[in-house]
């Protein structure tokens, strides 16, 4: 009878490991050329929260900080900005949000999670890149181009060097990552895959 529910209680803290979600995906045959979108969406990239600790953070060249075509809600940035707006430090249980100049640091000490980036408004080429992609579909063009004109595309500044921790700069993918990360859960843009949602989760 113990050898049974032994057995029983292995079984189910394996389905508890192996149904775990992940923290954040992204697709691995994105296009850098193209802000991170992918053409194929045959293959993705899956990243636990727990891989974080065993990495650290890389600042990027400011020459060469990494804009995504990932998108962050208007509504997002208000409420962050609402909440920076007398202070430049907010402590959020175990994560600090800094801001220096227009570069915001997320400093999650549960997650051992350490990134910066700032938000702009969607540059001309991302945009022709939506345009080129649904241009036989003039509907959803116009609904995805409103949608990344009303909100806003996130830009790398810092990201931890998941992928390649022997290299002192790190890639586009790691940036891609991190932008997923705090990314709106629904991305409109065929390629981009879904973000993760945690700014906004953390604001609320």
């Amino acid at each position: 009878m113990k050898n049974k529910c032994l057995i029983f209680i292995l079984f189910l803290l394996s389905l508890n490991i192996y149904s775990q979600e992940p923290f954040v995906q992204i697709y691995k045959t994105h296009d850098n050329g193209l802000y991170g979108r992918s053409e194929d969406r045959d293959m993705l990239l899956s990243i636990n929260s727990s891989v974080f600790k065993r990495f650290e953070t890389i600042e990027a060249d400011n020459e060469y900080n990494f804009i995504t075509g990932v998108v962050i809600a208007e509504e997002t940035i208000n409420t962050l900005e609402s909440a920076l707006e007398s202070t430049d430090t907010l402590q959020i249980g175990f994560v600090k949000i800094s801001r220096k100049d227009d570069i915001i640091t997320i400093e999650d000490d549960n997650l051992f999670l350490k990134f910066s980036f700032s938000y702009i408004r969607p540059n001309e080429e991302v945009i022709n890149i939506i345009k080129e992609h649904y241009k036989n579909l003039p509907q959803i063009q116009n609904s995805v181009v409103d949608h990344y004109n009303k909100n806003y595309i996130i830009r790398i500044h810092s990201a931890e060097n998941i992928l390649n921790p022997e290299a002192e700069e790190i890639t586009y993918d790691e940036a891609l990552i991190m932008a997923t990360i705090i990314g709106d859960n629904d991305q409109w843009l065929w390629g981009i895959h879904n973000g993760s949602g945690y700014l906004k989760l953390l604001l609320q």
